[in-house]
């Protein structure tokens, strides 16, 4: 698995975001390097989407490729936005971004919290 690798993901991810930052810095205002990186990281490992693993998680109740995987996403994007301020940022404006999903629940009993 890719993302289980952390030199390989790591140093192609780095070199990918070079070609891109050199091809198209000069057009592009606003990167995102990893979309989503708790997303894949649970379909990739806990759902075992693309057959990664052996069992999936949720049959063997071990879970930490999850934590491995999104680390080395976490890792690979703060290698692009280090390689983009050291080598680029002086010829380019421009933003470098990671989005995380996240969601507000909001329970519609009301608990002896709220007030």
């Amino acid at each position: 698995m890719l993302f289980m690798s952390k030199s390989n993901f790591r140093k192609h991810f780095k070199d990918y975001s070079e070609l891109l930052f050199k091809t198209y810095g000069d057009r592009v205002k606003h990167w995102t390097t990893i979309n989503e990186p708790e997303i894949q990281a649970v379909d990739t490992s806990v759902y075992n989407l693309g057959n990664w693993s052996k069992e999936d998680c949720r049959t063997t109740k071990i879970c930490t490729e999850v934590y491995i995987v999104l680390h080395n996403l976490l890792i690979s994007h703060a290698t692009a936005s280090k390689l983009y301020k050291s080598k680029f940022q002086v010829r380019h404006i421009l933003e470098i971004v990671c989005y995380i999903y996240s969601i507000n629940i909001i329970s519609k009993y009301r608990s002896r919290f709220t007030t």
